[in-house]
């Protein structure tokens, strides 16, 4: 028997141990306390003692047998990963957007996607849906809300595909939430649109620094009424909405007052969620005149932990789990459709078409470009093969860093503060300690 080479241990605040194996996920975190750990490991060596810690860690993933090869476990993972019967495409029906953030890396150019690229669109998903079970759509910008009428028109085309050939069909959409009135809700629930994610920074203050309209005027209050409404007068549509709060070092301190602000208006409807994330650098120009700003991860962790009781731990049951951290443009049948019918793999950087563009939808897909990024276990260098956390992301949670930055991989945020997340779920009466 071993300690298996995907487990990662931590102390608790409580005399305690805890255990997450990244191969198993989240169903794996669970704790011992000091003592019953001693005993069975000594100097990092296990020792076979009580037989029912025993059963225990095994049932957890955390003891394997001497035998096992651990990494042929990844080959399974991976074949998984790869055979999507999910058809994924995320679309841009306009590149403008009103809003100008601070950290925002796109440049805006492109607006409406003309008649032509909406019919080439169509074809394309037409051909590309044949092998697949479902369509999942996910609408994108710049804002996509400015082109409302063009989101009702192509989900109108694009759920009679799915209707006609028997396939299920499931949309979401990221959004500002500035336009997200109760007219436009009703249009996009009527066209299927049933998850949201949508960025709030803080509290009003901090929001309208980073977030303003393209004049500098501010936001926070119009997309809360917006929610607000939806919240009171929406009660019985199926939906889920996520509130992302993207965070800086100057936020930091008046994060608790936000997350009680949300808790108080939004906590008794569990169809809200909130996800925080520390603004990243993902290029552009604005991003430069604010790197002082940014947070690093340990630090962000402190501040999770903080805050513990305002988060959703239901989050990293799909973040923690094996896979759960390929990034979408590493997998196979996922596209995205800028409104000049450019077809990109990765969102996160539209002006390096030279990196991101594998084709156009008048022309079609370079196979090669296309291929370039997909997973490839055998791509991930030898420091991440050897990590506790490669069947997480597998190497390969930013594929743009690897094909054309040519820069060092970069880990998800979450192996950067992993002890604070256990700690938090800790806090939260989350994990199984052993009895």
């Amino acid at each position: 028997m071993k300690i298996s080479k995907y487990t990662y241990m931590v102390d608790s605040e409580k005399n305690e141990v805890i255990f997450y194996n990244a191969r198993i996920g989240y169903n794996s975190i669970c704790k011992l306390n000091k003592s019953e750990f001693s005993e069975v490991f000594n100097n990092g060596k296990f020792a076979e003692v009580d037989t029912k810690v025993i059963n225990f860690l095994q049932e957890k993933g955390h003891l394997v047998s001497d035998k096992v090869n651990e990494d042929i476990y990844m080959k399974e993972l991976y074949l998984k990963t790869m055979k999507d019967d999910t058809l994924q495409i995320i679309i841009l029906p306009t590149e403008k957007c009103n809003f100008k953030c601070i950290y925002c890396y796109e440049e805006l150019n492109n607006g409406k996607m003309s008649i032509q690229k909406v019919n080439q669109l169509i074809d394309f998903v037409q051909k590309k849906l044949k092998d697949k079970k479902s369509l999942r759509v996910e609408w994108f910008g710049g804002e996509p809300l400015i082109e409302i009428d063009l989101i009702e028109e192509l989900s109108s085309k694009l759920m009679e595909i799915c209707k006609k050939h028997r396939k299920l069909y499931f949309s979401s959409i990221t959004t500002n939430g500035y336009l997200l009135d109760l007219e436009i809700f009703d249009r996009l629930y009527r066209a299927r649109v049933l998850n949201y994610q949508i960025t709030i920074d803080g509290t009003a203050e901090i929001h309208d620094k980073q977030r303003p309209l393209s004049d500098g005027r501010p936001t926070f209050d119009m997309i809360m009424r917006n929610l607000q409404k939806i919240s009171r007068e929406r009660r019985r549509a199926r939906i889920k909405i996520l509130l992302r709060t993207n965070c800086m070092i100057g936020a930091s301190n008046a994060i608790n007052d936000y997350l009680r602000y949300i808790a108080e208006n939004f906590g008794e409807d569990k169809r809200f969620s909130i996800l925080l994330r520390p603004v990243m650098d993902f290029g552009g120009t604005r991003i430069k005149e604010i790197k002082n700003q940014l947070i690093d991860l340990k630090r962000f962790g402190k501040l999770l932990e903080k805050n513990y009781e305002y988060i959703d731990a239901d989050v990293y049951k799909t973040l923690l789990s094996p896979g759960g951290q390929i990034c979408y443009a590493a997998k196979c049948n996922q596209y995205t459709i800028g409104s000049d019918g450019t077809i990109y793999k990765c969102t996160c950087d539209f002006e390096n078409k030279d990196i991101t563009m594998i084709g156009t939808l008048e022309d079609g897909i370079r196979k090669s470009d296309y291929c370039e990024w997909l997973l490839d276990m055998n791509q991930a260098n030898e420091e991440c093969k050897k990590c506790y956390y490669f069947p997480v992301c597998m190497g390969d949670s930013c594929p743009r860093k690897r094909i054309g930055c040519k820069e060092k991989f970069r880990c998800p945020i979450e192996y950067g503060m992993m002890d604070s997340i256990l700690k938090i779920l800790d806090k939260k009466g989350k994990i199984e300690l052993h009895k």
